[in-house]
């Protein structure tokens, strides 16, 4: 009787083991719909109010969405700058530089095949992702490993961009873009007393907190897209407890 009873025995505690897991993934999922929900419910309530809000060191600041009025003021501190940097006469352009790169065989056509090509596999991986994420069961290897081949992506596609960047970095679209995103700053930063963070665009320039001027560009740059760096990375991310197999190295 006993030889009987044993396979059932395991049954049972096969079903049991079974039940536990799919408990475990409801569970994940259940955490995963709930802290997505307070994300973008925090991004509505920003957008209602027309900025978010964030601590840095001793500071509160606020990030606002540019009105009108701002963009107008924009739109001229670009045209004026334009202007002037013409007026110089010793600008050079992107498109001057990318023909003397390609007449040099430093950059050509494939390279900047290669960059849509890995922009287009990035974004079918992150809607693969999203749609695992959120499915009825959450598979923690799959994710894990579509997250890694996913970074991977995004590595090599930034090590072209950098390199691409670096040598047009002296051109006037990108003068003219850097300071056009660092005047918005300037008009969109405030303290929580309504405070200018920076009265001028030379206090910017001069700050010597560049950790300040990062987090206020990342917080903006998230903001003005209706994103958040927590949730960008916790779509991406997911729950720590399924971050990685069973087993994986970190």
């Amino acid at each position: 009787m006993a030889l009987d009873n044993a396979p059932n025995t395991s049954k049972k505690q096969t079903q049991t083991d079974n039940e536990k897991t799919i408990s475990q993934e409801e569970k994940n999922q259940l955490e995963i719909e709930n802290r997505t929900k307070i994300h973008f419910d925090r991004i509505e309530q920003e957008m209602h109010n027309g900025y978010r809000e964030f601590e840095f060191e001793d500071k509160r600041i606020r990030i606002y969405l540019p009105t009108p009025g701002i963009e107008s003021q924009v739109t001229d501190f670009k045209a004026k700058l334009i202007g002037e940097l013409i007026r110089q006469q010793n600008y050079v352009t992107k498109s001057q530089v990318m023909k003397e790169l390609r007449e040099r065989g430093v950059w050509d056509d494939s390279m900047d095949r290669k960059i849509i090509d890995l922009e287009t596999d990035i974004g079918d991986f992150t809607k693969q992702i999203m749609i695992l994420q959120h499915a009825d069961i959450v598979n923690g290897e799959s994710l894990y490993s579509l997250r890694e081949r996913r970074t991977n992506l995004i590595n090599t596609r930034n090590e072209l961009i950098s390199g691409r960047d670096f040598l047009l970095n002296g051109t006037i679209e990108a003068k003219v873009d850097d300071a056009v995103l660092k005047y918005q700053l300037v008009l969109c930063a405030k303290l929580e007393d309504g405070a200018q963070l920076w009265e001028s665009l030379d206090a910017l320039n001069n700050e010597t907190n560049k950790k300040l001027v990062n987090r206020v560009t990342t917080e903006a740059g998230y903001f003005w897209q209706g994103w958040s760096e927590d949730l960008l990375k916790f779509a991406l991310g997911g729950l720590s407890s399924i971050e990685t197999p069973s087993g994986a190295s970190d």
